[in-house]
């Protein structure tokens, strides 16, 4: 799902540059002017932590997942403050208000066991762990903005401020060998299955030891187009992240960022 708004992010950029070129090629037509509008777009995660997660909650001798990188989105609003009138090397402030959605993929093969079916003969029943790890965020993001010379690209430096509004911790065993084999329901009658009976949610709840608020620095490049009205600022951010999500883990999460802000002109 993510890949296909990232896609439709492109196309979006595409046609808006076609339209402001077709109006205006200048940026600095509109540098002395506030600009308000709405930002989407996605981010693309690693987590680190310092304290594995396991495959199965509480005390137990398991084994550890491996975190893999995933998707997110942003959405918010966005606001262009201009810090300077000059046609060259311009500065200005962009700040957003934004919902960033973080997710992280969790997995570990699992066992090859042998047992026998209704026929006596030996077979092999293959299963894995999966997860995910994901939290959400409203945070305020101001950037400063230096463009370079009279081009529409810009450099950008800023950070964020967020709180957390909700997160999740998944855990889940797969059964991938053989193809027909489903758990036994009675083996845990409390527990959820889906997947016709083929995968078994062992636990999902909020990230232990979440935190409440974070903290993120972010560098990157920004592409500006204008005409009379109206503007379309593309943005290519990398996301570190300053503090931990999580205390029981030390989760900490860096990205790179997509988006597409669409202000007009007060």
């Amino acid at each position: 799902m993510t890949r296909c708004f990232a896609l439709l992010l492109l196309a979006t950029l595409i046609a808006a540059t076609n339209l402001a070129y077709g109006v205006v090629h200048d940026t600095s037509v509109a540098a002395a002017r506030v600009s308000v509008g709405f930002v989407g777009g996605a981010t693309f995660n690693t987590f680190q932590s310092s304290t594995p997660i396991t495959v199965e909650p509480g005390d137990c001798n398991c084994p550890d997942y491996e975190m893999q990188s995933d998707e997110g989105r942003v959405l918010g609003i966005d606001l262009g403050i201009p810090l300077s009138s000059s046609e060259t090397w311009p500065w200005s402030l962009d700040v957003r208000t934004q919902y960033v959605q973080s997710l992280a993929a969790l997995y570990r093969e699992g066992d090859r066991l042998p047992y026998l079916d209704e026929n006596g003969e030996v077979v092999y029943s293959f299963s894995e762990w999966r997860g995910s790890v994901s939290f959400s965020t409203v945070e305020v993001a101001p950037a400063i903005l230096l463009g370079i010379g009279k081009t529409p690209l810009s450099v950008s430096l800023g950070a964020s401020i967020g709180y957390i509004m909700e997160s999740e911790l998944l855990r889940t065993l797969h059964m991938i060998e053989p193809p027909n084999a489903v758990f036994d329901p009675t083996f845990c009658p409390e527990c959820e299955y889906y997947d016709e009976g083929r995968s078994l949610v062992l636990s999902r709840g909020a990230i232990d030891g979440i935190v409440k608020w974070t903290a993120t620095a972010y560098a990157g490049l920004e592409y500006r187009l204008v005409n009379e009205v109206a503007e379309v600022v593309s943005s290519l951010r990398y996301r570190y992240g300053l503090t931990d999500v999580s205390t029981t883990y030390g989760l900490r999460v860096n990205a790179f960022e997509l988006a597409i802000a669409m202000r007009v002109f007060l």
